[in-house]
């Protein structure tokens, strides 16, 4: 409540994070978008944090599902403009040639061809111990992946339930 300490824990922070090694940068870059905005004199601009690969200024990109093609203009990270964003990095990124009104929540920045949108994905479930029934298959749920949430349907494999505490495929 007074402050006392926080130069202190701030630093303690910092120590361990120069401590740890930097993300790998596997190519393929993506950033989940969780904000999108246009700013007088600079036109769309995207945030989310970048989960993989780099971003530089100049880069031919797609905003996922619907494929529309962008150049980044310009790049920042934490506030302060940057020619690259590597991965782990919160980034904010202005593009060229595409509608902040085409773009929304949940969307997916990356590079041309390196991913494909998709309605399936094969997945592990684990139902939580304290839950008041099994997770029965084409159970109604929602799904958090990246910076979108939705509502989707589970269809179990070779079981017909998954009971709190189990595991099933879907």
């Amino acid at each position: 409540a007074t402050g006392a300490g926080t130069d202190e824990l701030r630093g303690g922070i910092a120590a361990l994070l120069a401590g740890l090694p930097p993300r790998a940068d596997v190519g393929r870059p993506r950033l989940p978008i969780d904000r999108v905005f246009t700013m007088a004199g600079f036109g769309t601009v995207v945030t989310g944090t970048l989960i993989a690969g780099t971003l530089r200024e100049g880069d031919d990109l797609v905003v996922l599902p619907d494929a529309r093609r962008a150049r980044v203009r310009g790049i920042e990270v934490f506030g302060r403009a940057t020619p690259v964003a590597l991965p782990g990095q919160r980034t904010a990124v202005n593009l060229q040639g595409v509608e902040a009104a085409s773009i929304e929540r949940g969307d997916l920045l990356t590079a041309p061809g390196v991913l494909e949108p998709s309605h399936l994905i094969d997945v592990s479930i684990e139902v939580l111990a304290g839950a008041a029934a099994p997770l029965k298959d084409l159970a109604r749920v929602r799904l958090h992946h990246g910076t979108v949430e939705a509502m989707a349907r589970v269809r179990l494999v070779g079981v017909p339930a998954a009971p709190p505490g189990g595991r099933a495929f879907a």
